[in-house]
């Protein structure tokens, strides 16, 4: 069974925001399976901790996959996965997938990639340090349309919201990521 971790920040204030990139994904993921006819794919939850929210893909009455969005904050985002990974007893190097944004990519690009992420990301900081592994899977999804001009510092940079224009670039992005992670774990 797949976990896959979309990192964000909960809450109003942070929608839409560029470090809300994993969030946007698996938003979009659970829309993109629930089209498929194989499976079913189920609401939202809360854990009775109230770490995460999850969102249960069967298929032949099984669950195959569990799509969650921490909200314990981005900086301790290991903490939820954690949680989850013990609950569904995944494999950490085959199973997980953390979805996060990414300023080492350009707005529109994305990369599938074990135990490579961005400089300084400090959610996949801490699922790294909390899990005490490197070896899953990322979904790095560009956020960065600075163009060279990086006078907005990069930790404010990811808590601006996206334009129109940008969003629309972004969720492209988002579908083709999707697509090719299928492909790669035949889901």
């Amino acid at each position: 069974m797949f976990v896959v971790a979309g990192l964000g920040n909960p809450g109003k204030k942070y929608e839409g925001t560029r470090h809300n990139a994993g969030y946007m994904f698996v938003d979009q993921l659970g829309e993109f399976l629930g089209w498929d006819k194989q499976y079913d794919v189920y609401d939202w939850k809360s854990d009775t901790g109230g770490q995460y929210m999850l969102r249960e893909v069967k298929s032949g009455g099984m669950v195959r996959m569990v799509i969650i969005k921490p909200l314990t904050f981005m900086n301790l985002s290991g903490q939820a996965v954690r949680g989850v990974i013990d609950q569904t007893k995944a494999k950490i190097s085959d199973e997980l997938i953390v979805v996060h944004d990414d300023l080492d990519i350009p707005l529109g690009k994305f990369k599938i990639q074990k135990e490579v992420s961005p400089h300084l990301h400090n959610g996949v900081l801490n699922v790294e340090h909390v899990l005490g592994r490197k070896d899953f899977l990322r979904v790095r999804l560009g956020v960065d349309s600075r163009e060279g001009d990086r006078s907005i510092p990069g930790d404010e940079y990811v808590l601006s919201t996206m334009s129109e224009r940008e969003r629309q670039t972004f969720d492209e992005s988002v579908q083709d990521a999707i697509r090719q992670l299928r492909s790669v774990l035949e889901f």
